[in-house]
């Protein structure tokens, strides 16, 4: 149950938005807002299926801060963990008298109860037995539709290293640049990242791109809301990042694809077998994305820190298009989780984003290379967020979060830079102008000078030795005609 919460937005295209949350109390052992956390709860019962109070639990799992958790059942056997970060753990029951039983690989998923019922034994007194779970926890006490995706699942099933894809494994989810959730449009939908709301306040639609490998789990949402979300029109996506653990971890990976590695398309042939007409396809495609994350402990059991970065560069276009859609963007993360007692947690989270987009014009082959046009785009998500826990099924919230979006549209920058293979602001034919090499006789070097205007282009020669007046590009404006003038020279 949510008692008080304040949330002030101010969601103008280039202005920050700044969301405070104080003051929020949750009671109970179910989903809270914008949850990042789970829950283990269950019953101790004997063999004749009567509870057993008194037996002490312990909860451990390396993504657990602050250490192993402890608790002894109530009177009626049962015990109840609270805000658990998403991951793997193992439940542990004791008590003098009763075997000792260790169960296993349990799950705990965003948002969900985690159940688990513990049979201990008179007959089994000073034995120890583990307990494996073979199957994935249900939560049976949310209606709402929903689906978690965790970090293993994330690693096996193919897609393009996005969680905009990744959703796509949903039901009811059309995956794609902005998915389409529950039949809605794809500006109908709510992000969250760690409890923070980073939908675009203008478009509706995404406003953050992520590293792939940093994220723990992703719960979808499509449908039966929780009261929360009972305003949604599409779905809402949850992305719970990692937390870090005691151990120290190091991931770097490179992804690269090329159309020069894919199949080409065969020549059209007629009915009969001959020859129609080559199809004269090829794709002008190439993607590579670096990721690199670290992740470990601060200080044992009480700080853990995650620092990741993905850069990633793709050249794209469409079939009869010159110039490739040129998308680089840059991706920062970190993270920082600190415990220092048993009720107080402390989250600092910070995130930054980059990104430039050249040549996004990609409907119409006769615009010129000197017409495309650029979006920058990024932002910075930052976040505190402080939680108290006076009691088991009592938690109190604040969070204080900074987040800035933006998106300019404007002109492709003049660039000489010849690793892009193109340059927008060179007159059309300029370049096969640039790559003609001397045809004399060998040992006769020769200077080749080009000179371009909007309506004359003059190609002269000249000895090696003769001085020319500049050695690199010239771009300038002629004021006795009023019109741009190029100028270059090349050497062999």
């Amino acid at each position: 149950m949510k008692l008080f919460t304040m949330v002030r937005t101010l969601a103008l295209m280039g202005v920050p938005m700044l969301a405070v949350s104080a003051g929020s109390v949750i009671l109970g052992s179910g989903a809270a807002y914008a949850q990042t956390t789970g829950t283990i709860k269950g019953e101790v019962i004997d063999d004749s299926g009567l509870e057993v109070p008194g037996v002490l639990i312990t909860v451990d799992g390396p993504n657990l801060i602050g250490g192993a958790q402890q608790e002894y059942t109530d009177d009626a056997g049962r015990f109840l963990f609270t805000n658990l970060p998403p991951g793997i753990y193992n439940v542990t029951a004791e008590k003098a008298g009763f075997g000792k039983k260790r169960y296993t690989n349990q799950q705990v998923l965003i948002g969900k109860n985690t159940a688990l019922t513990i049979e201990m034994s008179v007959q089994e007194a000073g034995a120890e037995m583990d307990v494996i779970a073979d199957r994935p926890a249900i939560d049976t006490e949310s209606a709402s539709r929903t689906t978690v995706l965790t970090k293993e699942f994330l690693e096996r099933v193919p897609n393009s290293r996005s969680y905009q894809d990744a959703v796509g494994a949903t039901a009811g989810v059309l995956a794609g640049g902005n998915p389409n959730m529950g039949g809605a449009s794809s500006n109908e939908n709510t992000y969250m990242m760690d409890g923070v709301n980073v939908t675009d306040p203008v478009t509706g639609t995404f406003s953050l791109n992520f590293n792939y490998d940093a994220m723990e789990q992703i719960e979808v949402a499509t449908g039966a809301f929780d009261a929360e979300d009972a305003t949604n029109l599409g779905g809402v996506i949850r992305l719970v990042t990692k937390t870090g653990s005691n151990q120290l971890e190091f991931d770097t990976s490179i992804y690269y694809e090329t159309a020069a590695w894919a199949p080409k398309m065969d020549a059209r042939f007629g009915a009969d077998g001959a020859d129609l007409a080559p199809t004269d396809f090829d794709s002008q495609f190439s993607s590579m994305s670096f990721n690199g994350l670290i992740s470990g402990p601060v200080v044992r059991d009480k700080a853990f820190l995650v620092v990741s970065y993905t850069m990633e560069r793709s050249l794209i276009a469409r079939v009869g298009i010159d110039l490739p859609r040129d998308y680089e963007g840059h991706y920062v993360y970190a993270k920082l989780t600190m415990q220092p007692t048993a009720s107080n947690r402390f989250t600092v989270l910070s995130q930054i984003q980059p990104t430039t987009i050249d040549n996004t014009t990609q409907d119409n082959r006769f615009v010129k290379p000197e017409a495309q046009s650029r979006q920058a785009q990024g932002g910075i998500v930052a976040s505190a967020q402080w939680d108290w826990f006076p009691g088991t099924d009592v938690t109190v919230e604040s969070k204080l979060t900074l987040q800035q979006n933006y998106i300019e549209t404007g002109g492709v920058p003049c660039t000489h830079n010849k690793r892009l293979g193109y340059n927008p602001c060179e007159p059309e034919g300029l370049r096969e102008h640039l790559r003609l090499q001397d045809a004399g006789p060998a040992g006769h070097q020769q200077r080749l000078r080009l000179r371009a205007t909007t309506t004359t282009t003059s190609l002269t020669t000249a000895p090696a030795g003769a001085r020319s007046p500049r050695s690199r590009p010239l771009i300038s404006r002629s004021p006795s005609h009023g019109r741009s003038r190029l100028q270059a020279l090349a050497l062999r």
